[in-house]
């Protein structure tokens, strides 16, 4: 399963450039000026939050697959679970969501900014907020895309192997009746 790290490895190089574009972009020394309007309208302890937020979500999954590069290359090929993708990769999908929601709460604040100015720093912060939300939009946009990577590449390495339908009509004055279906899934 060669396609396996080399999907791996692209997904962790996107993950190292979106931590580099979110961390140039949130800085204190950001060109946009966005931290700094942050702070002068009173959220400065939120973008400090988020930035922390959005570091220790980062940091875990590129640790998961690189985790599982590691143990690929000293285990070679082995069962699904051997290697640890049918758990780690379900838990770094978690994490991109939870990454995915910081974006979301970043990009209120900023919308919350934008609503609330007055007319003596308007023009300025109009344009910085409008920047941001576009940024933040670029960012979103990427997250989906390396979740997608991600989801793909657990589909590709899990397939459907065994149905079960099972059900049963109610006697009662309703006469509701009761479905399931049960799927399992392997290499």
């Amino acid at each position: 399963m060669p396609h396996v790290s080399f999907a791996i490895d692209t997904i962790l190089k996107d993950l190292n450039d979106l931590e580099n574009e979110i961390n140039r972009e949130l800085s204190k020394e950001s060109e946009t000026g966005l931290p700094q309007i942050m702070a002068e309208n009173g959220y400065a302890k939120q973008l400090g939050d988020i930035r922390e937020r959005i570091s220790l979500l980062l940091e875990k999954v590129k640790s998961r697959l690189s985790n599982l590069l590691r143990l690929r290359d000293v285990r070679g090929s082995g069962s699904l679970s051997e290697m640890g993708l049918d758990k780690e990769i379900p838990e770094a999908l978690s994490e991109l969501s939870q990454l995915y929601a910081v974006s979301e709460r970043l990009q209120s604040l900023i919308a919350t900014i934008s609503l609330n100015l007055d007319s003596t720093t308007k023009s300025l912060t109009q344009t910085v907020t409008a920047h941001a939300l576009n940024w933040i939009q670029l960012i979103t946009s990427w997250i989906k895309r390396i979740s997608t990577q991600l989801w793909n590449l657990l589909c590709s390495l899990l397939t459907p192997q065994a149905w079960k339908l099972g059900g049963s009509l109610s006697s009662g004055p309703f006469g509701l009746a009761n479905a399931s279906i049960e799927i399992t899934f392997g290499p």
